[in-house]
């Protein structure tokens, strides 16, 4: 749980309290998940920044790469085939080729949907577009079908991008709040939300919100979706806590920006005025959680009834399982930690085999000389790696805690108006130094309040994605020494 006005002291001595306090709850090990061994198999590699796994049936897989490319990928061979090129691509931060999902009726109805960004009349301008795609078997090709939607105002962060179809014909798409927060609680915006559309692209009549592709809203950055028996859940992307799994529902409002994680404390009146939802999990430190798959096989028979989510920054696979009435999460565990690195998406195929995709060349990754992969997980002798389950507060069931008196404080405003402030740093002489993200570095007078610009980087990278100047040091002996240490981008990485 995150609220924007909790003091900070107050926010930390009850993470401290809970975790001190309740420790024996979150390390019960969950039976029959931790017993699962697993090994892998590299079925394609040399990729750049894979997206989407979809199973199109003859052992073969189609995917995306983020630089535009869908590739199939036939298991018997081990051969990856180009098969269409987006030519109309914005590339830069997270923005690109996205998504992808195949038609409810794929072999009747070869159609493919996929989302990606494209530029506007200018760089600066980015949109995202939902295209249908049609693939021809015998060319072994995809071709331009038709718009679903167009013009979504887009990112090179905070996009969201999942792709999602469901079996009674309609399709989903994921988009972010583009960094701008409360775009998340307006309907009149599609940022923030999760939208759904007729598979021609007509709004359907029994959406929340008529006339609108709106289906869900008050969210910060979607990635992932699955059905479930009916049912849809999503992951979530937080900032530095609160990644959350949801169960989303038509016109649900999941909060952000004004919530992050459970309306546990009384303090949270918006939530029940607001009617803002609860989600069924949440991970604090973050684990970005992005592409989710149900697995309802018996292959891996501990992972029956269990949602599979990948993570990018956690390194993991985890498996959460639900309960009988597929509303809760009961158990959870997570493989692979750092395996294979950053886990983009996972896919269960119609026999129960499950494969994942990793994505190390994004401009968050570390690459590697393997370049980014396809990977089976098959049963074997590999080390499952239990995590840390806190099932009984992350399922909402409220526990005891300790909540100090109030204290007052005093906010004093030194200085404001200034330009993406990053770092501080107090040699002890009176002065404040600070840095800005455009890569100037001041010093503020504490007493007065008086700022002076010290000196300005040149050559500092700087865009919406958090690229520019990050880390400012003093040397040890400063200002004996006068030495002071930046870290700041260059420029960005296009794979």
């Amino acid at each position: 749980m995150t609220k924007t006005n909790l003091p900070s002291w107050k926010a930390l001595f009850l993470l401290v309290l809970g975790v001190y306090f309740y420790m024996p709850l979150y390390a019960q090990e969950q039976p029959g998940l931790s017993e699962i061994r697993l090994d892998t198999i590299v079925r394609a590699g040399g990729l750049q920044v894979p997206w989407d796994l979809e199973w199109i049936g003859d052992e073969r897989i189609l995917f995306t790469e983020i630089g535009g490319r869908i590739a199939l990928l036939d298991l018997r061979s081990g051969a990856v085939k180009e098969v269409y090129r987006v030519d109309d691509l914005a590339r830069e931060g997270q923005a690109g080729l996205m998504g992808m999902a195949l038609h409810p009726d794929f072999s009747k109805q070869p159609l493919v949907f996929i989302a990606y960004t494209y530029f506007g009349n200018s760089e600066d301008e980015v949109f995202v577009r939902l295209e249908a795609l049609r693939f021809d078997e015998k060319a072994g090709k995809l071709r331009k079908a038709y718009l679903v939607a167009d013009e979504l105002p887009g990112e090179i962060i905070n996009i969201g991008g999942r792709v999602f179809t469901s079996p009674d014909g309609k399709v989903f798409l994921t988009v972010g709040e583009r960094a701008i927060g409360e775009l998340a609680q307006d309907v009149g915006t599609v940022n923030g939300k999760i939208l759904r559309y007729n598979l021609d692209g007509s709004i359907p009549e029994d959406n929340p919100f008529p006339g609108s592709p709106v289906w869900a809203l008050g969210f910060r950055n979607p990635q992932g979706l699955a059905w479930v028996d009916g049912k849809i859940f999503g992951t979530e992307h937080g900032t530095f806590t609160n990644d959350e799994l949801n169960l989303l529902s038509a016109g649900g409002n999941y909060g952000w920006p004004e919530i992050a994680g459970f309306c546990d404390s009384t303090e949270m009146a918006a939530c029940a005025e607001k009617g803002y939802r609860d989600p069924l999990l949440t991970w604090t430190p973050t684990v970005a959680p992005c592409g989710l798959a149900y697995y309802p096989h018996d292959r891996f028979p501990a992972w029956q009834n269990a949602l599979l989510m990948a993570t990018l920054k956690d390194n993991r696979l985890y498996a959460l399982r639900l309960d009988e009435t597929k509303s809760r999460v009961v158990a959870s565990q997570g493989y692979l930690h750092k395996v294979a690195g950053r886990i983009r998406d996972v896919l269960v195929a119609p026999d129960g085999r499950v494969f994942i995709c990793n994505s190390n060349d994004d401009y968050l990754g570390e690459k590697r000389p393997t370049g980014d992969q396809i990977i089976e997980l098959v049963a074997g002798a590999g080390v499952a790696e239990a995590v840390e389950d806190t099932t009984a507060h992350r399922n909402n069931e409220l526990v005891q805690t300790l909540q100090l008196d109030s204290t007052e404080l005093e906010v004093r405003i030194i200085a404001q108006d200034q330009r993406l402030p990053w770092e501080m740093a107090w040699p002890g002489d009176g002065w404040l130094w600070f840095s800005e993200r455009g890569g100037a570095i001041k010093k503020m007078q504490m007493e007065t309040g008086e700022i002076k610009q010290i000196y300005q980087v040149e050559g500092v990278y700087e865009s919406k994605d958090n690229s520019g100047m990050h880390g400012m040091a003093l040397h040890p002996d400063f200002p004996a020494e006068p030495y002071i240490y930046v870290h700041y981008t260059l420029s960005l990485s296009e794979s």
